[in-house]
């Protein structure tokens, strides 16, 4: 049961569940400023994310949540997807709710749940989200991106609990230019490496893989 074509009532707010093992690659700007909370699911092997990827994650966290699956085993990942799924329905019944995955082993769940009168469906992509992308506000100066970018990083990085994060340096320099764009200065992205260095929020050997010490508060008790 697919239903790419389906554009639920506007003022219901969107839950997104996407089968990252099976969907890999997703466009977040999509949902940037709309009704639209979306969970993106790790298998227990799925280390690390693509750079772009995770610098759209950093900049909406308030609408994108990283889970990684934390057992293997055959159809873990669609079991955990089914657990976070149905908390969000207790929570918002009156939501609109969307399984991205093309595995239609997910359809038969679909089908129970619409039944009982739930709006969900299942999308091929998360280009067939039907929402409708809204004007960027632009940021006022370079040192304005790059203060904010940097706050968002430290915030994710400090997470001791954050999965996917870019496991060595070239990776999180990657990522730091993917989030800010190509309108960012030159050295916008090593200052932004740099500072995270200066303040502990990332270390690296002498093979440049990085590590996350915890934040302070957390190394302290």
């Amino acid at each position: 049961m697919c239903a790419d074509d389906i554009v639920p009532t506007v003022n219901l707010t969107h839950f997104v569940f996407v089968d990252f093992e099976n969907i890999p690659q997703v466009d977040l700007e999509k949902i940037r400023g709309q009704p639209v909370h979306a969970t993106l699911l790790l298998g227990s092997q799925q280390k690390k994310v693509d750079a772009d990827l995770f610098a759209k994650a950093v900049t909406l966290p308030d609408q994108v949540e990283v889970v990684q699956t934390k057992v293997g085993g055959p159809n873990a990942l669609d079991l955990v997807l089914a657990a976070r799924l149905g908390r969000a329905i207790e929570r918002q019944p009156k939501g609109a709710f969307f399984i991205v995955s093309k595995d239609k082993d997910f359809d038969p769940l679909i089908a129970h749940l619409a039944a009982d009168g739930i709006n969900i469906v299942r999308l091929k992509s998360m280009a067939a989200l039907p929402v409708h992308r809204p004007k960027l506000k632009a940021r006022s100066t370079q040192q304005d991106i790059v203060d904010e970018s940097y706050r968002e990083l430290a915030t994710l990085l400090g997470d001791p609990v954050s999965p996917g994060k870019p496991g060595t340096r070239k990776a999180l320099l990657a990522g730091i230019k993917s989030m800010l764009g190509a309108g960012a200065s030159p050295d916008a992205a090593n200052r932004i490496l740099q500072r995270l260095r200066a303040d502990g929020v990332v270390t690296f050997d002498a093979n440049a893989n990085a590590t996350y010490p915890p934040p302070a508060t957390s190394r302290n008790g």
